[in-house]
C-alpha cells in the first residue's frame, strides 16, 4: 500500500483511496484485502498503523504517516 500511496499521492502526501486501489490492481491482479483480514481496502488501511486515513467529501484519503527525525526528539528534550 504505501508503494501505491507514493506514487499517486500529491505533494501533501495524500492519496484517494480509489486510486490506491487501482494502482495496486494494476501491479497486483490477485490482491484481496480479504487475504489480510478485511473486508474492503478501506478497512485494511484502517488496519495499517502507519497509514492515516481521513473520510471527507464522500471519499475516502490515505497517507503514509512518516517518523519524527531523531533530532527533532532530541531538541524536544
Amino acid at each position: 500500500m504505501k508503494n501505491a500511496i507514493d506514487a499517486i499521492g500529491e505533494d501533501n502526501g495524500w492519496a484517494q483511496l480509489g486510486g490506491v486501489g487501482s494502482h495496486i490492481n494494476n501491479k497486483s491482479p490477485d490482491f484481496d484485502p480479504r487475504m489480510w483480514g478485511a473486508t474492503k481496502l478501506s478497512d485494511l488501511a484502517e488496519l495499517i498503523p502507519k497509514v492515516e486515513v481521513k473520510r471527507a467529501d464522500g471519499g475516502v484519503m490515505v497517507k503514509i504517516i512518516q517518523a519524527k527525525k531523531k533530532a527533532a526528539k532530541k531538541a524536544a528534550k
